[in-house]
């Protein structure tokens, strides 16, 4: 049921570079313990945002994206969907780690669990940049994303999934990474529409057979 999850994953990446920009989830829990310090915010408006992997979810997120005024580039050596003439393909990962304010990843993982997303990609990676993982955990090295957030490389991460669920790493020491329990495509309405393909799935392949 491929196209069931892709409004909710695409909904829960927003929300993580929106909680990301305005500190959404560090506000709610200074305000909980009387603490009203302010912290530095951004807009998400004009930010140029770098899309690894433009298959259903990623151009859905990109869709979403430009209608807040963000500049949409992206990496995908294998789409061949429509892409619309305002955003701009970029023909190597470290070239759209250099020129972009946030990456967010939607792409399949490796067959081998080789992480997309490693040390030497960082290094390349424009300073202060915002990572959002909502696809497969195998696709970052985290420990060379703990490195890059304590060096600033990093400025921080939304992060849905990771290496090994349930997370209890290092990541989590970190008030600039906001975390979820892999749950993107958990919303009533994805899973209402996962059981209906589902079960259209069952009887067409019943049809077949019969």
């Amino acid at each position: 049921t491929p196209n069931s999850p892709v409004q909710s994953v695409a909904e829960h990446t927003v929300a993580l570079i929106f909680s990301l920009l305005k500190n959404i989830p560090q506000y709610n829990f200074q305000v909980r313990n009387s603490d009203f310090t302010l912290r530095p915010a951004s807009n998400l408006y004009a930010k140029k945002v770098g899309i690894i992997g433009l298959g259903r979810i990623g151009s859905r997120v990109a869709t979403i994206l430009e209608c807040t005024g963000c500049k949409i580039q992206f990496f995908d050596p294998f789409t061949k969907s429509y892409i619309p003439s305002s955003w701009n393909r970029m023909d190597a990962l470290e070239a759209l780690m250099a020129d972009s304010d946030i990456i967010t990843i939607h792409s399949t993982a490796s067959p081998s669990g080789k992480p997309l997303i490693e040390e030497k990609l960082l290094s390349h990676a424009k300073k202060g940049i915002i990572i959002i993982n909502t696809a497969r955990g195998s696709l970052i090295d985290e420990n060379a994303l703990i490195t890059s957030l304590e060096s600033g490389q990093v400025a921080g991460a939304g992060l849905d999934v990771f290496s090994v669920e349930p997370y209890k790493g290092d990541l989590l020491k970190f008030s600039q990474v906001i975390v979820t329990p892999h749950v993107a495509s958990n919303t009533i309405e994805a899973r209402m529409q996962m059981e209906d393909e589902a079960v259209n799935n069952l009887i067409e392949g019943l049809k077949v057979r019969s």
